[in-house]
């Protein structure tokens, strides 16, 4: 019966106090509103970010695809023209790595933004005696771990075992990551940079570039007919009829009646 009377008594002085301090509910709200504002704007703008990096990567490929077609039919053409095309590509190549870069810097800036915005909230509501489900910052590990057991639901329980540092800090973690042949489930588990592979791609695209225009300059062409000489260089199997010099080839007698009677005298002589 005593403890009834306390907590009812208690009740009234919480509804008491709360009719005393009426500016302290709304302070709450309004700091309660900022706070999410925050965290919209920081997850609004993070998202903004990431697809710029991707809209102006394939502007930038739509160029390379035109150069590389460009660098391929301009086979007749005088060899400025395939100077001119390797140093265009090699500009369009260093732009693309630099824009992806700075957009690679201004992701990562929101990124921490949305972290801390998140960890405010957060703080927020656990002071309230609130519940807040974390989204962003989390551990990469964690994370790992819902996917690694979404992934082998089925074998889990039987063959398959959560260890962290074999995709992390394991030194075997690299040749995981960029070898071709690993299994899909590791690749996907070491969690490959999405917003790294547009600079990976145009410092690759640069390297490209820089040994096309070498190719055309004297060197580049003795140490192609050198290596072909050796035998490293073939290309594809057969020829092109393009390729074929007809100039100085004799003209056969192929006697079925279409020949020319004065290339056949020509011949005879």
């Amino acid at each position: 019966m005593i403890s009834n009377l306390q907590a009812i008594l208690r009740k009234k002085l919480e509804s008491y106090s709360f009719i005393q301090n009426p500016y302290q509910s709304k302070e709450l709200n309004e700091q309660e509103r900022r706070l999410k504002r925050i965290y919209e704007v920081a997850i609004e703008t993070r998202n903004f970010e990431i697809s710029q990096l991707v809209h102006r990567n394939n502007f930038f490929m739509i160029f390379q695809g035109v150069l590389i077609a460009c660098i391929i039919n301009s086979n007749n053409t005088v060899p400025v023209v395939h100077t001119t095309i390797c140093l265009v590509g090699i500009g369009i190549s260093f732009y693309q790595m630099q824009a992806a870069s700075g957009a690679k810097f201004w992701q990562e800036y929101w990124e921490i933004e949305v972290n801390k915005s998140e960890k405010r909230l957060k703080l927020f509501y656990e002071n309230q005696g609130k519940e807040f489900h974390q989204l962003f910052d989390k551990k990469t590990e964690l994370v790992q771990k819902d996917v690694y057991e979404k992934m082998h639901s089925k074998y889990l329980n039987k063959y398959s075992l959560f260890w962290s540092k074999y995709y992390s800090t394991n030194p075997y973690k690299f040749l995981r990551t960029y070898n071709p042949f690993t299994f899909t489930r590791n690749r996907i588990l070491t969690k490959p940079s999405v917003s790294k592979i547009p600079i990976q791609v145009g410092r690759f695209l640069l390297c490209i570039w820089l040994i096309v225009l070498f190719t055309t300059t004297q060197w580049g062409t003795t140490s192609y007919q050198y290596l072909k000489d050796l035998g490293i260089i073939n290309g594809l199997p057969g020829k092109s009829i393009t390729n074929i010099d007809i100039r100085n080839q004799s003209i056969p007698i192929r006697q079925d009646g279409f020949d020319d009677p004065d290339e056949i005298k020509l011949l005879n002589k």
